[in-house]
């Protein structure tokens, strides 16, 4: 079975979750075991390639990854200024006002609406903030599978 590039990067997502911590094994060997088990899911050598071909770890990366609230404020904290109040209601109001789109998608990937919501209000307040975010720093300066893929081995 062979699969585009968007498929692999969906797959990976899949893939990222149960990976030993960089502790237990370094990047090199996460990587051969990633592409060993990509393989067995079908996933060609040339989408490897081109993803991962030049994935290494970027320690500007590591370093903004380890800054983010989840990892800085305490419960409490998180909860009032992450998971506000006024938060919850802007997502309540998207809910109803973006239902087609986030069935759609909800459908398509398996994820609840709720959960959707909740994403994109917590990394990006429904898009009132989106040019200083980790993410589109990776996307504007490093290839996103490159970046994405230490960051991987550090939090597992």
């Amino acid at each position: 079975m062979k699969l585009g590039l968007s498929a692999f990067v969906a797959v990976l997502t899949l893939l990222i979750a149960p990976i030993a911590s960089a502790a237990d094994h370094n990047f090199a060997k996460w990587l051969v075991e990633l592409r060993q088990e990509a393989k067995e899911l079908g996933i060609s050598d040339r989408i490897l390639d081109a993803a991962l071909g030049n994935a290494a770890p970027i320690k500007r990366v590591i370093e903004l990854d380890r800054r983010q609230p989840e990892f800085t404020m305490t419960f409490d904290e998180y909860l009032s200024k992450i998971a506000s109040p006024t938060r919850a209601r802007i997502a309540a109001k998207m809910l109803v006002e973006h239902d087609e789109i986030l069935t759609k998608v909800s459908k398509k990937y398996g994820v609840q609406k709720r959960y959707i919501v909740t994403f994109w209000g917590v990394e990006t307040n429904f898009g009132q903030y989106l040019g200083r975010s980790m993410c589109h720093m990776l996307w504007q300066h490093w290839p996103l599978m490159a970046a994405e893929a230490p960051i991987s081995v550090e939090n597992c």
